[in-house]
């Protein structure tokens, strides 16, 4: 570039007593980069360091580079000027050069472009050089981009300040590379067939003996062979031999491992094996993206290694996670998308060019406007590869093809349950399977196999119909004209109707979900969740709401038909018209699937079914099954060569029966590992006795209780996870909490107040000074090994409400088959999530530390024996509030 370059960096205090730091790159005529550095006690001495040092002269006639809009406010308070300065935002290029990027994780970035690290002085000066590297990449990845990309990325970003940076590229490509062709194809750098023959692996070194697996996890086997220093694990080896056995002799297979035993390998191993010795595939579903990712990204490329045989295995997600080409070259609506989705598309073009897998997951700078970018996504049910002019880019289909090749698909349990659902129609097919995290099967199956829906889903799909500017109707009206001259056979007048008459209906169907949620928010109140029945509700409330349902339902009867009337005037021998059939295709079968769900509630429940409420920040309309164990045993485990089942919670006091009984797992066998951590060495489990959960008023009991975190987070100077039952109560102890700490250096990061669960759990962990609160989601999932973690709290023994519309549901048929729904459904579902949270605390070998109920029940009832007997301690300290504080703060000292 030739201009003047500056980057501006200021770094606020983490704790208290730390001083600000602000720093100055000044780079011109390709000299060496300089620095002015000045860090102070306070903004305001700092504020006045920066003007005695004549900053704001320096910087007249720069391109000055900032990391984001924040840090404009920031250095305000320097009283830097810079409002009539050219600024470019840093966080704008990395999303729009490199989306797979966070741009808040420069630490990421700058290991992932391989920045080097040199010595600093402040960290001011660190995150500055950190910025202008990688202004410098982004400009070098512009430059080697060919012009009519650039020309598309400037018109997509007018108004932003990275508009600037393309405009200097342009210029400098046209100076440097004059003889470049221009293209106008938008996906000219990717390749020209995803489907090229791959690699075929060799079966030559595959051992025929089962005994081999096994081995491989001895002593003397493949593992400690390829790792001096490896210590064989008891436990892992017991697992790999089980499935080997279950896989030889088609039998399910249910393991509970504790944490440290090392499942996934223990079951990756003999999968391999098994389908590379039959040449038949395995699948492997797990629940969460973190276990794909360690699955994907560690231990399946550490086997590639090892393994004396090649493998192939492959990631496959359902379809709307595949960018559709088609889809994205589709720009109806982008001359009315705001800033944000302007450059998010912008973006999408530029990942779109580089990308292998086209998973629109990689898309890491956007991950929060998922609801932008998923509408790109590739599950149209009318789209025709044979017809698309994209088809040798398909990215759905390549992944397809590359999981029939494979022999280990990894999958979720959605994707799972979708295949079942579709008949076998998603998956290829497979006799084997293993199922990770499988306590999360059920609850998965019943999202899978119900219907919800707001009345904010169905606005916004009116709006996207018959809206206003950038609607379908919209922009059909708008093209009409020029389609009935290039196209003059077409049945256009038909058209027009059609189009005035969807705009009336989409504000009437608008109407009648406007007056149905009003109605469902007046039933709910204040209540988290209703179960929507003549019980409930009583005739003549109930009989209003089916009413409601009906008239929308046959409103979107109406506008359905004539989609479906669109879709057949836009004739499929008017090639250009292709990407208007698809998008009238794919909002058609949007809203049949409403139709079909809201018809579904209004035939009324049936011993199987619910209709139920379920309220967060707007209110959900839900239908589910309640019981989908024969679903289960007749789709998955009467249908598979074996099924094998893992966890690291699936027992209740050492048995399998609750959790196999829900999934209509019959004929299997069971085996329990426990962990090989040393758990009576590594943490202490402390019950608070002083704080009757039955007998205290509730606010009163979150006072307390605020009192005793703030004791315990003091003495351990943060570093505590406080795990809630509750949205609510977690509020009402973070209100009385921060009152206690007001004074305190300790920060307070409270889910539902203070960020997103991902965003929080970043934060926690970068400043272990903090105090964590939160409710269903951090129970399980959540691995904070280390010191940044040392005590766990857990206010409540994790019982689900008994108005809890599922689990009333449940209780009653439990009832009917004569069974208690106490120690038959509730306890149980308890136990598990117990065993969770407490397995929360140690994570590997080496963590320390303390769990705290504070839920007395536990030594007050018969049933908290239950709870103990479920735990990997024998043995448990039992005290007031204050003797526990001080306990944990002995232990601490002694750390």
């Amino acid at each position: 570039m030739e201009h003047g370059i500056a980057v501006l960096s200021l770094v606020s205090p983490k704790i208290p007593g730390e001083k600000w730091h602000f720093a100055y790159l000044r780079i011109k005529d390709s000299v060496r980069p300089s620095y002015c550095l000045i860090s102070a006690a306070t903004i305001s001495e700092l504020a006045q360091k920066t003007e005695d040092s004549n900053i704001n002269t320096l910087l007249r006639d720069s391109l000055v580079f900032v990391y984001d809009k924040a840090t404009i406010s920031q250095l305000s308070s320097l009283r830097i000027e810079l409002n009539k300065l050219e600024i470019i935002f840093v966080n704008e290029l990395l999303a729009l050069f490199y989306p797979i990027y966070k741009p808040e994780d420069l630490e990421d970035i700058s290991q992932r472009l391989q920045i080097r690290q040199k010595p600093f002085c402040t960290p001011a000066q660190k995150k500055v050089r950190v910025l202008w590297e990688i202004v410098k990449r982004c400009w070098q990845k512009g430059l080697n981009e060919d012009l009519g990309f650039i020309n598309r990325l400037q018109e997509l970003t007018k108004g932003l300040s990275c508009h600037i940076f393309l405009k200097l590229l342009e210029k400098e490509i046209i100076k440097r590379f004059p003889d470049r062709p221009i293209t106008t194809e938008p996906y000219s750098n990717m390749l020209d067939n995803l489907f090229e023959e791959e690699e075929k692996q060799g079966d030559e070194n595959v051992p025929i003996s089962s005994e081999w697996a096994e081995l491989s996890f001895r002593p003397g086997g493949l593992l400690s062979k390829s790792f001096p220093g490896y210590e064989p694990r008891e436990m892992q080896t017991i697992m790999a031999q089980a499935i080997v056995d279950s896989f030889v002799r088609s039998q399910n297979l249910v393991v509970e491992a504790g944490t440290g035993t090392g499942k996934s390998i223990a079951y990756l191993i003999p999968a391999i094996w098994w389908a590379k010795r039959n040449k038949k595939r395995v699948v492997i579903a797990t629940h969460t993206i973190n276990l794909q990712e360690q699955l994907c990204k560690k231990d399946l490329p550490f086997l590639h290694n090892i393994l004396p045989f090649g493998f192939k295995q492959v990631l496959l997600k359902g379809k709307n996670n595949y960018v559709c080409l088609q889809a994205l070259n589709y720009e109806k609506a982008i001359a009315d998308f705001s800033d944000l989705e302007r450059f998010i598309y912008a973006a999408m073009l530029s990942w779109v060019r580089e990308t292998d897998s086209g998973d629109l997951a990689e898309i890491e700078a956007f991950q929060n406007m998922s609801s932008f970018w998923r509408k790109y996504g590739a599950d149209n049910p009318d789209c025709r590869p044979s017809e698309c002019r994209f088809a040798e880019r398909w990215f759905m289909l390549r992944a397809r093809r590359k999981a029939e090749n494979a022999d280990i698909v990894i999958i979720n349990h959605s994707l799972l349950l979708a295949d079942i659902k579709t008949n076998y129609s998603i998956l290829p097919e497979y006799e084997d399977l293993i199922i990770d995290e499988a306590h999360n099967l059920y609850p998965t199956a019943l999202k899978q196999f119900g219907f919800e829906i707001t009345r904010e889903k169905i606005c916004k799909l009116m709006e996207n119909i018959a809206g206003n500017k950038g609607s379908l109707v919209a922009v059909l009206k708008k093209d009409l004209p020029l389609w009935t001259e290039i196209f003059p056979e077409g049945n256009w007048s038909e058209l027009f109707q059609v189009l005035d008459q969807m705009t009336i209906q989409g504000k009437r169907i608008q109407s009648h979900a406007t007056e149905l949620f009003e109605f469902l928010q007046s039933i709910i109140g204040e209540r988290v969740n209703l179960r929507l029945c003549r019980t409930k509700l009583g005739d003549q409330v109930y009989k209003a709401f089916i009413v409601m349902l009906e008239n929308l339902s046959s409103t979107l009867m109406e506008i359905k038909q004539n989609l479906t009337k669109t879709y057949a005037c836009l004739s499929a021998d008017m090639k250009q018209l292709e990407i208007y059939r698809l998008e009238v295709g794919r909002i058609n079968n949007e809203v049949g699937q409403i139709i079909d769900g809201l018809e579904l509630i209004v035939a009324g429940e049936d011993d199987n079914r619910i209709t139920y409420l379920e309220k967060s920040n707007v209110v959900y309309l839900k239908n589910t099954a309640i019981d989908i164990a024969g679903v289960l045993r007749e789709k998955i485990f009467q249908k598979n060569n074996s099924t094998i089942l893992t966890s690291a919670t699936l027992t209740v006091a050492g048995q399998f029966d609750y959790f196999a009984q829900e999934l209509g797992l019959e004929n299997y066998k069971a085996l329990k590992l426990d962990s090989p951590f040393n758990y009576e060495r590594q943490m202490m489990f402390c019950i608070v006795d002083d704080l009757p959960i039955l007998q205290t008023p509730e606010n009163v009991l979150a006072q307390k209780t605020a009192y005793f975190i703030a004791g315990i987070s003091k003495s351990l100077h943060g570093r505590t996870l406080v795990l809630f039952t509750s949205h609510r109560y977690l509020r009402l102890v973070d209100h009385y909490l921060r009152q206690e700490l007001r004074n305190s250096p300790l920060r307070i990061l409270a889910q539902g107040l203070d960020g997103s669960r991902g965003t929080l759990l970043q934060d926690f962990i970068r400043n272990n000074r903090s105090i964590l609160l939160g409710t269903s989601s951090f129970w399980e999932g959540v691995d904070i090994p280390g010191d940044n973690l040392s005590c766990v709290i857990m206010t409540r023994l994790p019982f689900w409400p008994p108005d809890s519309p599922i689990y009333e549901a449940k209780a009653r048929l439990y009832a009917e088959k004569g069974k208690d729904p106490f120690y038959e459904l509730y306890l149980p579902e308890a136990i598990i999530r117990f065993k969770q949270g407490f397995g929360r605390l140690i994570r590997t070998k080496d963590d320390k530390g303390t769990v705290i109920l504070l839920d007395d029940r536990i030594i007050t009832k018969q049933y908290g024996q239950h709870f103990l007997k479920s735990l990997p301690v024998s043995r448990h300290f039992c005290g007031s509030s204050e003797e526990i504080i001080n306990l944990v703060e002995k232990q601490n000292a002694m750390v």
